[in-house]
């Protein structure tokens, strides 16, 4: 089966439920050595405790808990306070915060968030699904009656959002990606190595999320009544995508050499998702060239040096320093150094990459090399 707009649309038809619009999980180097927080809710719990609690170590006073508290719809008046600079403050108080709270029945309450909102004793019971297990009987009723002499609402938290009705007894269900936004709200402003250790955390929940939502897709496929050619046709497009990179490499050296840029450009051998491009008026005295490196959804930019210039390796790097580029690497091909953040360009959004900005930032680094002077 061919890979063309028509056929992909008949397929996602029969993938019901099939979900395409996340991206693709963020490294989070944090992952490697706590796998066995995705089994353990109490760590997570915990976690979210603390951030509940005004007081934590997390510096972040009531920021968090007033994004929880919207989030999961109960609002929290203002009361004046003349002493304070905007005149006036959250009518919250003695916010109390447990983990594992043992009630009738044996049952244990995940989190329990206890405070007085504009006046009002309230008992906020939070289950926590992350590790996706299962809702025994009567368990949410349990918790409810357990505090029936304050106003209760009861949040469920899970991974990801599977269309899923409200679980009997529970007020509202939340999603990891709704606790790793509130996080990434709440520490705007703050800083500090603990504001670090709070987006780590919230990029490992919006990953969760994510490599939830890729199993889940998987399973809609192993449950779908696609034919073999449907299978095939799943085949064709995983394998022209893993592609993609080599076409975009070469459609950028098919741009350069036949849009009269008056440049020059190459696939490198060894490396077939790159294209090399150079001006020969500036490459006849300095030794470097531009290299533009495609994975699926962005593209880096390079600088290489070899030493067929006479120039020692002391002088390419102050150069390329003095190009914002810093050294990366050495291999068969030369010294790579690579550039700046600001030369990384994502186009995951886009779908593909914008080979018109693309060249005009190359132009920008050739002229740069044209410009900059050999050090001395």
């Amino acid at each position: 089966m061919d890979v063309t707009k028509e056929n992909l649309n008949i397929l996602i038809a029969k993938l019901n439920g099939f979900k395409h619009d996340y991206s693709k999980p963020i490294y989070n180097p944090m992952e490697q050595f706590v796998d066995y927080v995705s089994t353990k809710e109490i760590v997570h719990s915990k976690i979210i405790a603390t951030l509940l609690n005004p007081s934590g170590e997390h510096g972040l006073g009531m920021d968090f808990l007033l994004k929880f508290l919207k989030k999961i719809l109960i609002k929290v008046p203002n009361i004046s306070t003349p002493n304070k600079l905007n005149g006036f403050e959250p009518d919250i108080s003695d916010v109390k915060v447990f983990t594992e709270k043992t009630i009738r029945n044996s049952r244990r309450i995940d989190i329990l968030l206890m405070a007085i909102i504009g006046g009002v004793k309230q008992a906020i019971i939070i289950e926590n699904k992350l590790n996706d297990a299962v809702y025994q009987p009567n368990q949410l009723e349990d918790y409810r009656s357990e505090y029936s002499n304050y106003k209760t609402n009861v949040v469920c938290i899970h991974r990801v959002d599977k269309n899923e009705q409200t679980p009997t007894g529970a007020n509202i269900i939340i999603f990891a990606h709704d606790v790793a936004n509130m996080i990434d709200e709440s520490i705007k402003g703050h800083q500090g190595e603990s504001i670090d250790n709070l987006k780590s955390y919230s990029s490992y929940l919006k990953n969760i999320s994510k490599q939830n939502i890729i199993m889940d897709n998987a399973k809609i496929i192993l449950n779908s009544d696609l034919t073999a050619d449907d299978f095939s046709f799943i085949h064709s497009l995983v394998d022209a995508y893993g592609q993609l990179p080599r076409a975009y490499a070469q459609h950028l050296k098919d741009m350069v050499t036949q849009c009269g840029y008056a440049l020059e450009a190459s696939i490198p051998t060894r490396y077939d998702n790159y294209c090399y491009i150079w001006n020969d008026d500036y490459n006849n005295a300095k030794p470097f060239w531009v290299a533009i490196g495609f994975s699926q959804d962005s593209v880096s930019f390079y600088v290489v040096s070899n030493d067929e210039h006479g120039w020692t390796e002391v002088e390419q790097s102050k150069f390329a320093q003095s190009l914002g580029f810093e050294k990366s690497s050495t291999d068969q091909e030369g010294t790579w150094y690579k550039a700046s953040s600001d030369f990384v360009l994502s186009f995951q959004e886009q779908g593909k990459p914008d080979f018109d900005v693309i060249m005009k930032k190359v132009k920008e680094i050739l002229a740069k090399i044209h410009d900059t002077k050999k050090p001395s």
